[in-house]
């Protein structure tokens, strides 16, 4: 069995559209170990509007005092000593989606709803952005990986409850790396050479992956077009 499979979807009037054909067929994949990918999944135009409209957020955020799951944030998360992964990325934390601060955008909302969907469909769950009625819920979050040593150390997360993830690629990095890796059976399989600006990774979520070095290690580069931009959407608790 391949590693990395590819299926198809389409983005048409601010839909995402994957047939359930096609979700059968990653969610199959995925459950076996390996990853599934769709090619050009959104354009580059709404990559473009996702990435401004976060740079106005990190603006906005970077100092909030409230790091709550439910709130709104951004920050710069390297060597934290809270965290047993070593780690170089700015994070912007999508807390408040419903809009209760008026914040977000109704496009950039759109683009949450519909990848919270098609996770949704892959992985056979039911969640939802932050809800107080709910035990889980999810939350976008923006990674940057800053040019000259931007990265994610291997780590894996429990399977449940999220069993699936998704990556969407928003910007390729322009000096190289960047790209997402996974620990398997084979050795460590690279997807650098498949996952580009606009296309969406499925993985099985106790998967051993992480993310490599964006160009050399040196003096990082923290400003926000520079390096790689992934946007995921893991699952919290409420408690």
């Amino acid at each position: 069995m391949p590693f990395l499979k590819e299926i198809s979807g389409k983005f048409e009037n601010g839909n995402i559209i994957v047939y359930d054909s096609e979700i059968s067929l990653a969610t199959h994949h995925v459950a076996q170990g390996g990853v599934a990918l769709i090619k050009d999944l959104v354009p580059e135009s709404y990559l473009k509007e996702v990435i401004d409209y976060n740079s106005t957020f990190v603006q906005s955020f970077e100092n909030s005092k409230c790091n709550d799951s439910y709130c709104n944030w951004a920050r710069l998360d390297f060597e934290n000593e809270k965290s047993e992964t070593m780690r170089c990325f700015r994070i912007s934390h999508f807390g408040d989606v419903e809009g209760y601060s008026n914040i977000i955008p109704s496009n950039i909302k759109n683009l949450f709803n519909q990848l919270l969907k098609l996770q949704n469909n892959i992985s056979g769950n039911n969640f939802s952005f932050f809800s107080q009625n709910k035990d889980f819920f999810v939350t976008p979050q923006i990674l940057h990986y800053p040019a000259n040593g931007g990265y994610l150390d291997t780590h894996s997360h429990p399977f449940l409850p999220q069993k699936i993830g998704i990556i969407l690629c928003l910007k390729s990095s322009d000096i190289g790396g960047g790209s997402t890796y996974f620990e398997t059976s084979n050795g460590r399989f690279d997807t650098g050479n498949y996952h580009k600006a606009g296309d969406l990774l499925m993985f099985k979520y106790d998967q051993p992956h992480g993310v490599t070095s964006v160009g050399s290690r040196g003096e990082v580069d923290w400003s926000l077009d520079s390096g790689r931009i992934s946007l995921i959407f893991p699952v919290k608790s409420c408690s």
